[in-house]
């Protein structure tokens, strides 16, 4: 099973609502940029979050949980939109690296 099916079946055993189109799944990748984000700050020593009984630690496990669901939403705006963005990355990286 290749990664885009493999989200299109974690949308579908979790019953979340496909994204109408790229802009809606940019938005959502935007929201969990700021969750990684919020974890970054975390770890910093004099960083006092609202309600931090309410929020979770510091994790570099949380961390890579955080930037997989941001990749997730980036993947979900080409899907909706027909594209593969990491085989564009790959034609990309390998077009620069001939040039």
């Amino acid at each position: 099973m290749d990664i885009y099916e493999l989200i299109a079946r974690y949308y579908e055993h979790r019953h979340l609502i496909w994204p109408g189109n790229a802009d809606t799944a940019l938005d959502w990748a935007l929201t969990e940029m700021a969750e990684a984000k919020e974890l970054l700050l975390a770890r910093k020593a004099r960083w006092v979050r609202n309600h931090p009984q309410n929020e979770e630690p510091f994790s570099r496990e949380r961390l890579a949980e955080e930037l997989g669901d941001i990749l997730m939403m980036v993947m979900v705006a080409g899907m909706v939109e027909g594209l593969d963005p990491i085989q564009a990355l790959r034609e990309k990286i390998e077009r620069k690296m001939r040039d």
